[in-house]
């Protein structure tokens, strides 16, 4: 009887954790550490695209000098088959619920958020409770997600992206457009539709 008590309060936690969307007002800004230039970091907020827009303002060099440079570093240091690999608390078994937000083609644009986040440096950080969108392109975004009581740190940006590779193996995520894929280090990441104009 015990068992079942919890199982049912779990169940309710989800749903109440499911039921809604995220609103642009509830969004929390998220913390991007990059290098600007060799050896000269900042901290940059916004969705990816944006940081990226705010990264060549600061050096309009950065895609042809900063990038490379820091592709061929981590590609260095790390092995494709090691990254998957990373204790980012997903696996096979990582709950996936699919339709809880605005549908969005994500057959059309998951791949370019897999991608863009996946080739991002630099490690991710997020208050307790907060929810950010990471990135937004073509009315397609990604928000994460922290579901514990301190603020986390994640190993890369290469976490979410694999939380987002998750969905591939999903065809019902895909036709119902949204998904969330929940980590087993209590944070989330979601997929939807979204106005990627306003915040």
């Amino acid at each position: 009887m015990q068992f079942f008590t919890k199982i049912l309060a779990l169940c309710l936690l989800v749903v109440g954790v499911l039921a809604s969307a995220v609103a642009p007002a509830d969004e929390v800004p998220i913390a991007w550490e990059v290098e600007v230039r060799r050896g000269e970091k900042a901290t940059l907020y916004g969705t990816v695209q944006e940081v990226h827009a705010q990264l060549l303002e600061r050096n309009p060099n950065w895609d042809t000098e900063v990038a490379p440079a820091l592709q061929a570093r981590d590609a260095a240091t790390t092995s494709r088959v090691d990254r998957r690999n990373r204790d980012d608390g997903f696996s096979s078994r990582s709950l996936i619920v699919c339709g809880k937000d605005p549908w969005s083609n994500l057959a059309a644009w998951l791949d370019n958020h897999i991608y863009y986040l996946s080739h991002i440096n630099g490690k991710p950080s997020n208050r307790a409770g907060g929810c950010g969108r990471v990135s937004c392109q073509h009315s397609c975004a990604v928000w994460w997600c922290n579901d514990n009581t301190e603020e986390l740190t994640l190993g890369s940006w290469s976490w979410l992206s694999n939380g987002l590779s998750l969905l591939k193996d999903s065809p019902i995520c895909m036709r119902e457009g949204s998904a969330m894929v929940y980590s087993e280090l209590g944070y989330r990441v979601r997929i939807g539709g979204a106005d990627c104009g306003k915040k």
